[in-house]
């Protein structure tokens, strides 16, 4: 009788689609995982803001103790201060190029799903159309499977290019110690500028869904 029981469960639950609302509503809420272009938006300002402030927070904590320290003549000359350039301008095209890298492929991989082949086949208007309510899917509704897996690629994309910027910035925050140059401090502000340019909105996750849709993949439109 059990067992019986048992097995009517696990029919119950096979029974939804794999695009069921339902059942992609109640995982989402189960599960940590973000299943909502709403959720996936959420979660990347709340790492954005999170990375943005750790930046804040240790160059104001630098800039105080900067600020008490008393003038040394034998402090090192510019090669902190080159290191740190260098430091910033690797990491500016590094980011760019991971950023850019990882979400090609992420689009490449969506484009190879059964459902987005359905989704782009046929004519003209029969693809604009199918594009176009995938791109303007409701924020709040449960996404399809393929738009999870895409979302998640370009969210981990972001993180990754964010996290080299604020790792530039720390490493010039550490090198204002060392020498008390406060150009340092520069680099570290256009690192923070980098990190919030790269916040996600609901507009630029659409425009990530229409540029991977298309043929040619990740366009120069939103690449950051």
């Amino acid at each position: 009788m059990f067992h019986q029981l048992e097995v009517n469960v696990v029919l119950n639950r096979n029974s939804n689609g794999p695009f069921d609302g339902t059942s992609h509503s109640e995982s989402g809420k189960r599960g940590s995982s973000p299943t909502t272009l709403g959720q996936f938006v959420r979660l990347g300002q709340l790492l954005s803001f999170a990375l943005a402030s750790g930046i804040v927070t240790t160059s104001a904590v630098f800039l105080f103790l900067v600020s008490q320290r008393e003038p040394d003549a034998e402090q090192p000359g510019w090669i902190f201060l080159a290191i740190g350039g260098g430091v910033f301008v690797a990491s500016l095209v590094v980011s760019f190029l991971l950023r850019l890298m990882l979400k090609s492929n992420a689009a490449s991989s969506l484009r190879q799903t059964q459902e987005a082949e359905e989704v782009c086949r046929g004519g003209a208007a029969a693809s604009q159309s199918a594009r176009d309510a995938w791109e303007n899917w409701d924020a709040e509704e449960p996404l399809p499977r393929p738009l999870i897996g895409f979302l998640s690629a370009t969210q981990t994309s972001r993180i990754v290019a964010q996290a080299v910027l604020e790792g530039a910035a720390m490493i010039n925050l550490v090198f204002t110690m060392l020498d008390g140059n406060l150009i340092h401090f520069a680099f570290a502000a256009f690192c923070l500028v980098g990190v919030i340019a790269m916040t996600p909105t609901t507009g630029k996750v659409r425009s990530e869904i229409r540029s991977a849709l298309t043929v040619g993949g990740v366009s120069g439109e939103d690449r950051f």
